[in-house]
Formats: C-alpha cells, sequence, structure tokens
C-alpha cells in the first residue's frame, strides 16, 4: 500500500455519524481517505469510548485484509506478490523488567490495588506464584506492567496500566507502553502473546486464550492445568499474533459481546489449517444477563461466583481487605474461623 495516502476521521459535516459495528449506537465516526472516501462500514471509531471503545484503524483494517491496496480512486485491485521480507523488531532490555518485579512470597505485599483486590478471592501464595509465573511487573507510580516475552525469551515490550480497588481499570488514566516512556525513538515494535514464553516451560498443557492480560492472570489463578496467554484486546485476536500456537491444543474465550466474532475469524483460520486444533468456548452461555450486557469476560464470572461462594465471613473479609498481610497468616497457618 502507498504509504503517501493518508487517513483521517471523518467530520461531523461531511457525513454525521454511523452505526457502531459493536454497540448498534449511531455513535460511529468512520476513517477517510484522501479521496474523501470511506475505506470501510467496519474502520472507524466509536464515539462511547467507555461505554463501548471500538476502534479499528486503517492499519489494524489493512493488516487484516492484505489482499486491499489503494488507487487514486476509491476502488481496491489485488496487488502483485512481494517477497516477504524478514521480521525485524526491536527488544527491551531485561535490567528494565527486574526493576519492576518487586513481588516476593513473604509479608512484603504489594501495595497495588489490582493484586490487592486479587487477595479477596485467592490464598496469598497462588496470587504470588502467578504474578511471578507471569513476571507481572511494577511501575514507579504504583501501575501494572503487563511484561509480553516471547518464547525466545525476547522482551517485545509491556503495557503500562492503572487499576482501582475494585480490580477495575482506571479508566482516568490511559494505557502506556514501556517503549514509549523510555523515549526509545523509532522502536520497532512487534507484539506478541502476553504470556507467551510460558508455551516453552509448559510444552504440553491446553491453551486458554482470552482478551486482556488481566483475565489471563485470574484463569492461571483459576484453571492452573491450562496455560493462559491474552492477545491484548478484542482486535488483536489474528491468524498473525495466534501462528504460535498452530501445533497446541487452544480453546479460545471470548468477552460477552464478542463471541460470534471470534467465532468468525477462528471458523476462517480452521479453513485454512484444518489440523489447527482450536476451538471457540461461548463465554455468554455461562453469564448473567447483566454480564452479557457489561460485556463481561471469564474472569468476571469466576470472580463472582466466588463472591457467591465467599471464602470468608463478611467481619474477616474486611479486615484481609485493609491489612493484607492479615490474609497471609490466615492462608499460610491454615487457620479456620470460628463463628
Amino acid at each position: 500500500m502507498d504509504s503517501a495516502y493518508k487517513y483521517r476521521l471523518q467530520t461531523y459535516k461531511e457525513g454525521g455519524k454511523k452505526i457502531c459495528p459493536q454497540c448498534g449506537k449511531k455513535t460511529f465516526v468512520p476513517y477517510i481517505d484522501s479521496a474523501g472516501q470511506i475505506i470501510d462500514t467496519s474502520c472507524g471509531r466509536c464515539d462511547r469510548e467507555d461505554k463501548c471503545g471500538y476502534h479499528y484503524t486503517p492499519r489494524e483494517f489493512f493488516r487484516d485484509h492484505e489482499w486491499m491496496v489503494e488507487k487514486s480512486v476509491p476502488t481496491y485491485i489485488k496487488p502483485q506478490p512481494q517477497p516477504k521480507a524478514p521480521t525485524i523488531f526491536d527488544t527491551i532490555s531485561p535490567a528494565y523488567l527486574q526493576k519492576s518485579l518487586h513481588l516476593k512470597e513473604s509479608l512484603e505485599v504489594s501495595c497495588e490495588p489490582l493484586f490487592q483486590y486479587l487477595q479477596k478471592f485467592f490464598p496469598f501464595d497462588t496470587a504470588c506464584e502467578v504474578w511471578n509465573l507471569y513476571y507481572v511487573g511494577i511501575s514507579k507510580q504504583n501501575k501494572v506492567i503487563w511484561w509480553q516475552i516471547d518464547t525466545n525469551g525476547k522482551i517485545h515490550t509491556g503495557k503500562v496500566m492503572a487499576y482501582l480497588e475494585n480490580g477495575h481499570r482506571d479508566k482516568k488514566q490511559h494505557p502506556s507502553w514501556v517503549h514509549s516512556l523510555l523515549g526509545l525513538k523509532d522502536f520497532n515494535l512487534s507484539q506478541c502473546l502476553f504470556g507467551e514464553h510460558l508455551l516453552s516451560v509448559f510444552p504440553n498443557k491446553r491453551v486458554g486464550l482470552v482478551e486482556a492480560e488481566k483475565t489471563a492472570v485470574i484463569c492461571a489463578m483459576e484453571y492452573p492445568d491450562n496455560v493462559w496467554l491474552s492477545v491484548g484486546g478484542k482486535k488483536n485476536l489474528s491468524e498473525e499474533k495466534i501462528s504460535i500456537l498452530k501445533n497446541r491444543s487452544v480453546r479460545v474465550f471470548p468477552d460477552c459481546g464478542g463471541v460470534q466474532e471470534w467465532r468468525q475469524k477462528i471458523d476462517t483460520i480452521k479453513r485454512k489449517y484444518p489440523t489447527f486444533d482450536i476451538s471457540v468456548f461461548d463465554t455468554e452461555s455461562i453469564a448473567t444477563d447483566t454480564e452479557i450486557k457489561d460485556g463481561a469476560d471469564i474472569a468476571d464470572v469466576i470472580l463472582r461466583e466466588k463472591k457467591e461462594e465467599s471464602r470468608y465471613s463478611p467481619q474477616l473479609e474486611a479486615i484481609i481487605s485493609q491489612y493484607p498481610s492479615f490474609g497471609y497468616l490466615v492462608d499460610s497457618l491454615q487457620l479456620e474461623e470460628v463463628k
């Protein structure tokens, strides 16, 4: 595709807002090309950032539709096959990863909100083990760093995200990337799956594939017999991203609201690779109506069920929430609550 062509979001005067392909609301702003033509009805951004968050960029669209190429007029033709250049990407020094690993299996509990929240549902030792297994880091600003490490131990980058005490992402603070925060100029980013390094650690485990990094970590705590990986976003499920899994048995767990889209993508991949042992789980089949409406994922279902089971009385849970170290003592000494 000619790099001279530029794309931008259509203004209201140029056509007004369209129906969003994800939420169905008339809040969708499409991308247009240099001739003012809409690239595709799926290529654009929803203005409902908090409720929907749909954003399908031209780069992503043309990556997923490699057979399309733009001409000076808004039509598409099949390009001549070109030899594929070897994939070259930049990496992050392991020194930065090591500096972010503050969590130890001791009473020195991390004050990071997400880790504290997960201790309400899982034993301290389990939370620590999984946190360290995935090399989850913590920034100086007390944010989570989801490091992307491939099967060769190369660190592609790290996604930096802030969480609230309720375990949800702090949407007032936008996610950032380690390579950007380090000011690495001309950084050639090539993302890999979150947790990809575990494929070589557990060569015989079945793979569970989810959307968010937090979901992968929670699933790993609840179902350790699988190795859980994350694509890092709904639109990141692609043949290129999951090609490393073609020799593994894979179960895909879409978020509610994305089951049909992911199933279509997996069906397309399976038609191309019939021996690929990969299937899609219908997350909506075990979710409540409210969870489906809110676009919940498999981790939300797990935590909801754990809340219903409740490991401790409300009084003890309140104490552990305020003093996580006390929860560690209860678990490590196998103390039982006397009512």
